[in-house]
């Protein structure tokens, strides 16, 4: 079905560029063929399986699907002319809602620039719907609780939470294009902006952004603080879905950065006024990456936004606002245990008690997530970009943050030569892939158990 969305949304990009004349056409028609003679195939070939999966075939197309969907978005711009190797990077970082772009790939031709933002979109759709299916059910590295029966098989509620968030993903998008449209954004751009702010990704444009007035600038952030928030709950119930919202710890978390990374944005750059400082602040939270200018390094302590990240269901990468708020709990329990020895204090979150496991599961996640970014560090150093730049790309990858990241603090964007596009690929690939699910599918006991 990925594939098959993939090469629907080609055949539509290419129609748009063969009736404009550009030279891109021609790939776009390729991929669409492609995919639906594939993903076909597949559905035929599968069809007589059933619907019911276990938790290690879940986890098995989850890792899968971020590999299928970035061969299948390499094929216009390698079609275009482009190295495989530069249009598999583009790919990769497209899918993932990173934002990282290669010289050759360029801005040239419209279609894409636009294939970027479409790319970015159909990631942060599976983003969501595989954290509604696969990473929250089975409550991986301390995401949420198991829900039952989540590790044999997949729960009833799977198709309509598949409907609903897929619909809602839409129709926020084709509000998104309106709101820029009445606001004074070309077509074009409106489309371009929408599509990648709902996603969490970066400017299929390029660094900095060219978005234009204040109005503009409020929508997108508004939008990429929806995209980072989103959380699979009951679809088919609208009021109760936005009730839930509402009183969910991470919603008062993110509101509580939002306001305090527009209050340090505002008083730490002189220059910046209270909606820029939102926007940067929303840009940072959700992971897009987002910047309208060059900073310096006085905004640097607002990295730390991208880090913790957005919702566990969200479209943001990063540790996620769960988890740190889970951490932080646990954290202040252990350092309240040395004055009161004696208190008894139980985890909670949500109103409920955290299962037994919980805590071990955060702390596994953490030593991965950092881990993995110092190993991703390390190997940057090595294409000769300073210790900074090479800390700035790996946590820029392992977020899904992007280049705007390096852009803030005037630091280098992207680490040249093919060893730095490969660490960063892996990098944005793990971040997507939630670190520990990849852990799990690599270790001998997925196997065997």
């Amino acid at each position: 079905m990925a594939l098959g969305a993939e090469g629907l949304l080609a055949g539509v990009v290419g129609f748009w560029a063969w009736f404009d004349g550009l030279p891109s056409a021609g790939g776009f028609l390729l991929l669409t063929t492609g995919t639906l003679f594939v993903s076909g195939g597949i559905l035929l070939a599968t069809r007589s399986r059933g619907r019911s999966w276990t938790r290690k075939t879940a986890l098995l197309s989850a890792a899968a699907i971020w590999g299928a969907l970035s061969i299948g978005g390499l094929v216009p711009f390698w079609v275009a002319g482009a190295d495989p190797y530069a249009a598999l990077f583009d790919s990769v970082s497209a899918v993932t809602t990173t934002g990282y772009w290669s010289i050759q790939v360029g801005g040239a031709d419209p279609a894409l620039v636009l294939w970027r933002a479409v790319l970015q979109w159909i990631g942060g759709l599976t983003t969501l719907l595989l954290a509604a299916i696969v990473f929250l059910p089975a409550g991986l590295g301390g995401a949420a609780f198991a829900t039952p029966g989540s590790a044999a098989g997949v729960s009833s509620l799977v198709p309509s939470m598949f409907r609903g968030v897929t619909v809602t993903y839409a129709t926020l998008t084709v509000i998104c294009v309106f709101l820029l449209f009445s606001g004074g954004v070309s077509a074009f751009d409106g489309v371009l902006y929408a599509l990648s702010a709902i996603a969490t990704g970066g400017d299929p444009k390029g660094y900095p952004s060219s978005i234009p007035g204040a109005g503009p600038q409020l929508i997108l952030g508004a939008f990429m603080l929806i995209g980072a928030l989103w959380f699979p709950g009951t679809p088919n119930q609208p009021r109760a879905f936005m009730a839930a919202m509402v009183r969910n710890r991470e919603t008062l978390l993110l509101a509580a950065l939002v306001a305090g990374g527009i209050s340090f944005a505002w008083l730490a750059v002189p220059d910046m006024g209270l909606i820029d400082s939102f926007f940067v602040t929303a840009s940072l939270i959700s992971t897009s990456g987002i910047v309208t200018e060059a900073r310096d390094a006085s905004i640097t302590p607002l990295l730390a936004l991208a880090v913790i990240g957005g919702s566990v269901a969200g479209a943001s990468g990063g540790l996620r606002l769960r988890r740190a708020w889970l951490l932080g709990a646990v954290i202040w329990n252990e350092l309240n245990r040395g004055v009161q020895p004696h208190e008894v204090r139980t985890l909670r979150y949500g109103g409920q008690t955290a299962e037994p496991g919980l805590v071990s599961a955060l702390f596994a996640f953490a030593v991965l997530w950092f881990s993995a970014c110092a190993g991703l560090a390390a190997l940057l150093s090595v294409t000769g970009v300073t210790a900074e730049d090479a800390i700035l790309g790996a946590v820029a990858a392992l977020t899904n943050t992007g280049p705007g990241m390096a852009t803030l603090v005037g630091a280098v964007a992207v680490p040249g030569g093919s060893t730095g596009t490969t660490v960063l690929m892996a990098g944005m690939l793990l971040g997507r892939l939630e670190v520990i699910a990849l852990v799990a599918v690599l270790g001998p006991w997925f196997w065997t158990r």
